[in-house]
């Protein structure tokens, strides 16, 4: 009995509905979710046939992972010498959610000007800050491509499998896609950018303290993205260094290997 037999339960209800891929974490969250329970009331499932309804859960530990300067070192070629592997990188340069860069078109994006503008996103409506080396590597994809998409719709599994696929190569097999974005506001972080300017960056609802500084605000998005991303560029081509690194000043990372060459830009990023 307890957790284990519960989660078999929850596997055997979710088998049918196509879902028994789901790890076991991401079935008891399922299960957990009040909708789950007012699911009951709808009519959608028998009255009281939660299998966990009264199995006390284990405490979950944060999973978040940070990546150390040689496992970026490892992450970069691994990346660049797959032929997928231009939609992870955007990933980890952009701290974006997986699901805002795979639907991703190019009607939203004014390269330009280095935005996305995604019509909803788990926040709603957000401006997505695209770093010099994005807007590179989105300009090479738009020379070949041949779909409103930027980059070529599969199902989640087939994209865990391309992730699994680079992850061993880079020798990281406990790295999770999500922890790309992770990996991104830490080391924002790290370069002491703020939290504020992060929040934002990242698209989080709490960033409605930032709202009030308007276009001020936006510059600095600009400079906060453009570093983040010059500092895992160099990063991942092993460059990594204590002194700053970016696209502004010295320790300017160069564009051979992930396509961090700097675009000209015309205009001003518009507050949103």
């Amino acid at each position: 009995m307890g957790e284990s037999w519960c989660l078999g339960l929850i596997h055997r209800f979710l088998r049918p509905l196509g879902l028994s891929w789901l790890s076991s974490r991401s079935a008891g969250r399922i299960t957990s979710h009040p909708e789950f329970e007012k699911s009951e009331a709808w009519g959608w499932r028998p009255q009281h046939s939660n299998p966990c309804r009264h199995i006390e859960r284990y405490k979950t530990k944060s999973r978040e992972r940070v990546l150390i300067a040689d496992e970026m070192a490892r992450l970069g070629p691994a990346l660049a010498s797959d032929p997928e592997g231009k939609l992870f990188l955007v990933i980890a340069l952009t701290g974006a959610r997986v699901s805002e860069i795979t639907g991703l078109k190019w009607s939203y994006l004014d390269l330009d000007n280095g935005v996305a503008r995604l019509p909803d996103s788990k926040t709603g409506a957000k401006t997505l800050v695209l770093p010099e080396p994005v807007v590179e590597i989105l300009r090479d994809v738009k020379g070949v491509a041949s779909s409103e998409y930027v980059f070529a719709q599969q199902s989640k599994r087939a994209t865990s499998r391309t992730w699994e696929r680079i992850r061993i190569a880079a020798e990281l097999p406990d790295l999770r896609i999500h922890d790309l974005r992770h990996n991104f506001a830490s080391w924002g972080v790290n370069a002491n950018l703020g939290l504020p300017i992060i929040s934002k960056l990242l698209g989080h609802s709490s960033a409605q303290m930032t709202a009030k500084y308007g276009h001020v605000v936006s510059d600095a998005a600009r400079l906060a993205a453009d570093t983040i991303a010059g500092k895992l560029s160099a990063a991942m081509n092993g460059r990594h260094s204590g002194r700053s690194e970016g696209p502004y000043g010295r320790g300017r990372p160069s564009c051979e290997r992930v396509g961090d060459r700097p675009a000209k830009r015309s205009g001003k990023l518009s507050s949103t």
